[in-house]
């Protein structure tokens, strides 16, 4: 009898064993192939900003609200992060980043039109600008980005 519990305890050791081991293995596999998958082979636009981003017109003055209108088509519903730079053009042809927007949004599924107004600095000079955005979406725990520019305007006061 003793001989019978000492085997049964013995194949209870190598069966425990390989049960962890076998759940360690499935629950990585699981967690690498999608990652994988979702961060270097999936092409899928699952949100997409259709250019030009317009404006509600071409002048405006330091310290006015800008409308800017954006068409997008998301395939899925989810939280982003959107971040948006105005950006002076030189003389010179560089830009300098004059100020920087930050802000969350949700996403909704479909195709939209959606209006974001936004408000010029006070102290900006005189010039050619645009705005620069990115939104930011999370599919499976991977950050995907879609930039956007607008149209350009001046500041004339």
């Amino acid at each position: 009898m003793i001989k019978h519990i000492n085997v049964f305890k013995k194949r209870l050791s190598n069966s425990f064993f390989y049960i962890v081991l076998f759940s360690f293995i499935f629950s990585f596999v699981g967690w690498f192939i999608p990652r994988t998958y979702f961060e270097y082979f999936d092409r899928t636009k699952y949100y997409k900003i259709y250019s030009p981003v317009l404006l509600d017109k071409e002048k405006y003055k330091s310290c006015e609200i800008v409308s800017v209108y954006i068409r997008r088509e998301s395939i899925i519903e989810v939280k982003g992060d959107v971040l948006i730079e105005l950006i002076l053009i030189q003389k010179n042809n560089s830009i300098d980043k004059r100020t920087k927007i930050i802000r969350e949004t949700n996403i909704d599924k479909g195709e939209k039109l959606v209006v974001i107004h936004l408000p010029l600095p006070c102290d900006n000079v005189k010039g050619e600008y645009y705005f620069l955005g990115s939104v930011t979406y999370e599919i499976n725990h991977v950050n995907k980005v879609e930039h956007f520019n607008t149209v350009k305007f001046q500041i004339y006061e």
